[in-house]
């Protein structure tokens, strides 16, 4: 009888761990999936910034004056 209460307890023991580590193990995930989420919309945002301060015009008429300058210094 008493082994079969220890060998009980040692069984539900196991299995609270297991369930407590694949929750970690999911709670982990979720952050992880969070953190990617969050770097996805800044960098997006950051491209979105990008093209509205650096058009195709303006940034061709950034790049023809720095040309411009490397000719005029060399």
């Amino acid at each position: 009888m008493c082994v079969t209460l220890n060998t009980k307890r040692s069984l539900f023991q196991t299995s609270t761990r297991s369930k407590e580590n694949n929750m970690h193990e999911e709670l982990n995930q979720i952050q992880s999936d969070v953190h990617l989420y969050e770097d996805f919309i800044s960098s997006s945002m950051y491209l979105q910034d990008f093209d509205e301060i650096f058009q195709p015009k303006h940034l061709g008429a950034i790049t023809q004056d720095i040309i411009e300058n490397i000719k005029e210094t060399n």
